[in-house]
């Protein structure tokens, strides 16, 4: 027969064993990137606050890659720092205010100026690509009055797939988007 102290001992072992530690959480941000090229003077350019509308599959705390197909991976240990849609509409601010120097965002409190320009972006995919992720996104620029201009963007950016990857590509993505904006934003 077995000795109860061995059993008891045993068991104890193997609870202690199956305790361990989980990896800490890891968080990510949207980085602003360089121009490209140097930008036009915004001397005299105000801008609304960006409106940039995330999908809603992505737009989540727990980092969700998509994989292709209709799949989305999540990972539950890497998180973004805030929602990505407010992340990226922080990074796009700040890139277009690199290649836009002078231009100014004007406060909400403030009443906006009748000539303020106001930009909107509908991201409509973030999808894996062979080399990295691309990204699909419809833009409308309203100066004034005067009817707002729309278009699409597309664009494609090298990274790892993984989560780290996705926000190095997503960054570079925005900052192609905001290349493509500040040439558009004369009115």
């Amino acid at each position: 027969m077995i000795d109860r102290r061995w059993l008891a001992a045993g068991i104890l072992a193997l609870g202690l064993t199956a305790c361990g530690t989980t990896p800490p959480t890891r968080y990510l941000t949207l980085a602003v990137a360089a121009p490209a090229q140097p930008g036009a003077g915004g001397t005299g350019l105000v801008l609304r606050p960006l409106d940039v509308r995330w999908p809603a599959a992505l737009d989540r705390l727990e980092v969700a890659r998509p994989t292709g197909g209709v799949e989305m991976a999540v990972d539950e240990l890497t998180r973004w720092s805030a929602a990505p849609g407010r992340l990226a509409a922080a990074a796009l601010t700040a890139d277009l205010l690199a290649r836009r120097p002078g231009a100014v965002i004007a406060p909400w409190s403030d009443p906006t100026p009748a000539d303020a320009v106001a930009v909107t972006v509908q991201v409509e995919t973030v999808s894996e690509q062979m080399a990295g992720y691309g990204l699909t996104a419809e833009i409308s620029i309203a100066c004034g009055p005067a009817p707002p201009r729309r278009w699409t963007f597309e664009a494609q950016a090298d990274g790892a797939h993984d989560t780290q990857g996705e926000a190095q590509a997503l960054s570079r993505l925005l900052a192609a988007l905001a290349d493509r904006i500040a040439g558009d934003l004369a009115c």
